[in-house]
């Protein structure tokens, strides 16, 4: 009993903390172009920038990957990779600090105490999802992690039209200490950029 009075309020403070009012993150339409205070979530293989967007895929919003000068963004629903080019949103923010914290599946709740972490979406009937992205084959990889789920919180991801997972990640939060050096693939490219 006492396990589950724990796990309950540590999923109660997260879930406050990630729905403040704070304007400090916002969501902008996007229609192909890059607004100046966008949030660069990393670098592709190429060194080309990636931003940071969502989606809604039915009653679910989902985070993606946006690719400046393509109107198109690749999510997924039940597993099965949809091309979407309707309905994007790009994040932007201030010059408030953000930063990329690492995680696990097994301690994202715990990590996340005490911090913020940006939502990036939710599924319906399932709970809120936020933002996080992977080092993978030379690029970074932008995608929604299934907070809502205690035990197994795993960044999903597209890669080469399939959907992958991961229980290791970064996640992105805001007004936090810096706790890691900077990483190489953030050092170029149009918008906001952070460590």
């Amino acid at each position: 009993m006492k396990h589950y009075f724990i796990v309950f309020f540590v999923v109660a403070l997260l879930t406050h903390k990630s729905l403040s009012t704070d304007e400090t993150y916002y969501w902008k339409d996007y229609d192909g172009t890059i607004p100046d205070d966008a949030l660069e979530g990393g670098y592709d293989i190429h060194s080309n920038s990636i931003f940071i967007g969502k989606v809604q895929v039915g009653e679910d919003h989902i985070v993606v990957p946006i690719y400046p000068n393509i109107s198109d963004v690749l999510t997924f629903s039940d597993g099965k990779v949809e091309k979407i080019n309707s309905g994007i949103k790009i994040l932007c923010g201030s010059e408030q600090p953000v930063d990329w914290i690492r995680a696990s599946a097994e301690n994202f709740h715990v990590v996340l105490i005490g911090k913020n972490p940006v939502q990036g979406g939710e599924l319906k009937n399932k709970g809120h999802l936020h933002v996080g992205r992977i080092f993978y084959e030379n690029e970074i990889k932008i995608g929604p992690i299934l907070s809502y789920d205690l035990d197994k919180a795993c960044l999903h991801f597209v890669h080469k039209h399939l959907v992958l997972s991961t229980d290791k990640y970064e996640v992105l939060v805001y007004d936090s200490p810096r706790e890691r050096p900077r990483r190489p693939w953030n050092r170029r490219g149009p918008g906001r950029r952070f460590h």
